[in-house]
């Protein structure tokens, strides 16, 4: 006996944007302008060593740990502050005119 059965598969077409919330703006951000503000903290910390007397350190050391955490905090921000949409629609295969 010769059963000859006809299986039909269903195509999906999946469309996703994403774009940043306010969250992930604020990551963009401080991900984008921490190095300029940890550059400028290195500057004044070689110009404080460069002084042979009233040598304070604490200021630059701790502008090099705020920015350098502002950045780690930046890359954190940019990956969660993110919406993504997905739209998804079914076509069928038979009714597109491919050149394959």
């Amino acid at each position: 006996m010769n059963v000859h059965t006809t299986e039909q598969t269903k195509q999906f077409e999946v469309l996703s944007t994403q774009r940043f919330n306010w969250v992930g703006w604020r990551g963009v951000w401080l991900f984008i302008l921490s190095p300029f503000a940890n550059a400028a903290c290195y500057v004044w910390l070689v110009n404080e060593l460069a002084e042979l007397y009233n040598q304070d350190l604490s200021g630059p050391i701790v502008g090099l740990i705020v920015s350098s955490l502002t950045f780690l905090v930046g890359i954190v921000l940019l990956l969660v502050g993110r919406e993504q949409r997905h739209v998804i629609k079914e076509f069928d295969p038979a009714s597109t005119n491919s050149s394959w």
